[in-house]
């Protein structure tokens, strides 16, 4: 076996730029901002945000909830139904008490409704 020398790239280093080099002027160096993690300060941050979200959450349940109660109740709590009844009774009434033709039945004819109960009493009536 034969032994290779070791690949590798020289590291260059480069001159550090302006934002770098700090003057004397600036003062001592300070220490960094939040080194340390408070214990009660991240429970109280957890909680905050716990009870945030449950809060949201509950409010989009009953903001849904109560949308859909509003589009169940225009859905099936309409008059519209009762309002196509009532042109439709209307228009059976106004019929039953005219002559005229059955539409669906050609050589039918339709009489007054009083005159059919009528010829159905007398055609029944029991004979003396």
């Amino acid at each position: 076996m034969s032994k290779h020398e070791a690949h590798f790239l020289p590291h260059e280093h480069e001159h550090p730029d302006s934002w770098h080099r700090h003057s004397a002027d600036e003062g001592a160096p300070q220490g960094e901002h939040a080194a340390v993690a408070s214990a009660s300060t991240l429970m109280a941050s957890f909680i905050v945000l716990t009870s945030s979200v449950f809060l949201t959450v509950g409010l989009l349940i009953v903001f849904f909830n109560h949308f859909a109660w509003q589009a169940k109740a225009e859905r099936e709590e309409t008059t519209i139904m009762s309002k196509e009844h009532g042109e439709i009774k209307g228009r059976i009434d106004a019929e039953q008490g005219q002559y005229g033709f059955v539409p669906d039945k050609p050589g039918l004819y339709r009489i007054p409704v009083t005159q059919a109960m009528d010829r159905v009493v007398t055609k029944y009536a029991p004979k003396k």
